[in-house]
């Protein structure tokens, strides 16, 4: 395989004796910086978007990025990538910094799998996966094409889709399609945006097992996730975003505790130990119909801001157990690793590792 990678398939047995963590995340810890954010903004008509973010990614780790919506994770994913230019900061590919790569270099270093991956005109799925290999033609590890290919495709399991039209595919079928292309292309360093949002439980837990595999090999991996299950399950560190900052960095059982995720996403989460591991077992509380207004949104979250999508005032007050503050305040009690909340963000700890 290119870019002197072993396959995947060598790597599955040691992927899922490191899943989630442990020595992987160790092991992680001391390999070499892959790519980093060094206090990364970006503001959109004045808006902040990323406010003040640095992280750095290790060869051998897979990072998520967690959040609710609007917290900024696609924006810092593609600032990341380099598809998007800071304000103020910078963004470091192998300590080189990505605003100087030509789009080909980057392609070479990095792939990129973003939210919408619905292609717009008739090719074969076979075709699509061949995409991601357009980075290498002409150099020598163009002679790598067929066998990535394959790899890829058997790896995001379209197999069965190779001569369908991509375009009569369902959505979760089009975004195996994707990820295969973005495999296929061979790189150090994979980003993946909401890569599991249109697939069934068996191809979320495939595609997390993908990116553990790759980071066993030495790839690092950065993946947008909602479900702080698979999160827990299959990332090394993860980075809670709220309001573009950092709210929480760290370890599955440092980051998702109850008071920090009912107060960033202004609902009330238990978090209890998963029966057959211990790794953190995320469980959001279930509203009943009571528990909404006419408009679908929650009420009586207290203290919660209009525009966070959450109101703080009318209706019934029936949720409880969450005390995000608007516009500025201290964290909730049992809240650590945060100084303050402002304009629904975060000021993280001065001691805070990412």
């Amino acid at each position: 395989m290119s870019v002197g990678q072993p396959t995947t398939h060598e790597a599955a047995s040691t992927a899922a004796g490191t899943r989630g963590g442990g020595v992987a995340s160790r092991a992680a810890a001391a390999a070499p910086v892959a790519l980093a954010a060094e206090d990364v903004s970006y503001a959109v008509d004045g808006k902040p978007i990323v406010h003040g973010v640095s992280l750095h990614v290790h060869e051998g780790e897979v990072l998520a990025l967690l959040g609710p919506n609007g917290a900024g994770k696609s924006t810092l994913l593609a600032l990341l990538a380099g598809d998007l230019v800071p304000g103020s900061g910078r963004v470091l590919l192998g300590g080189v910094p990505v605003s100087g790569m030509a789009a080909r270099e980057l392609a070479r270093r990095r792939a990129v799998l973003p939210q919408s991956t619905a292609v717009a005109f008739s090719f074969p799925v076979r075709d699509v996966i061949a995409m991601g290999r357009t980075p290498w033609r002409g150099t020598p590890f163009a002679e790598d094409d067929p066998a990535a290919a394959a790899e890829a495709a058997s790896d995001a399991d379209v197999v069965p889709l190779l001569d369908r039209d991509v375009t009569t595919l369902s959505g979760g079928e089009q975004s195996r399609a994707a990820l295969a292309r973005v495999l296929a292309q061979s790189t150090r360093v994979l980003l993946l945006d909401e890569p599991t949002a249109a697939l069934d439980i068996a191809h979320q837990e495939r595609v997390l097992a993908i990116a553990r595999a790759r980071a066993v090999l030495g790839a690092a991996v950065v993946v947008v996730l909602h479900d702080l299950n698979l999160a827990a399950g299959y990332a090394d560190r993860l980075v809670l975003l709220d309001g573009g900052v950092v709210a929480a960095a760290g370890a599955a059982h440092d980051v998702l505790r109850p008071e920090l995720l009912s107060a960033v996403y202004g609902h009330p989460i238990d978090v209890v130990p998963h029966p057959h591991d211990a790794r953190p077992l995320v469980l959001p509380r279930r509203l009943d119909a009571a528990d909404v207004t006419n408009d679908t949104r929650v009420t009586g979250v207290a203290g919660a801001d209009d525009d966070t999508g959450v109101p703080g005032s009318g209706g019934a007050a029936r949720v409880t157990g969450v005390t995000r503050a608007p516009g500025g305040g201290r964290p909730p009690d049992g809240v650590t690793g945060v100084t303050s909340v402002t304009g629904g963000g975060w000021t993280p700890d001065a001691h805070a590792s990412l």
